[in-house]
């Protein structure tokens, strides 16, 4: 079980790992880190320090996502509807 003293908040994550709170949450999503749990309110997330200290010795640079979610979900439906359009002519 984790003691308080080995969690650190998602500001304080950022801040060791020297990155945004935007690019912490994309690496949550894709699976660069671990969050050790979640307790509601907007800064909800918390992490091991040692996760945090382990990422941030891999010296991952940013990794620019040029598109994000909700910008897949439409670039996918105007994709479909191009396609659909194309095979109707």
């Amino acid at each position: 079980m984790a003691h308080p003293e080995d969690l650190v908040t998602t500001r304080e994550a950022c801040k060791l790992l020297q990155i945004t709170r935007p690019t912490l949450y994309s690496w949550i999503e894709r699976g660069k880190i671990k969050p050790w749990g979640r307790l509601g309110g907007q800064e909800a997330w918390f992490f091991l320090k040692g996760e945090v200290m382990k990422v941030k010795a891999m010296d991952i640079k940013y990794e620019r996502v040029r598109v994000r979610s909700l910008n897949s979900k439409i670039l996918t439906l105007l994709e479909k509807a191009l396609t659909k359009a194309i095979s109707n002519k």
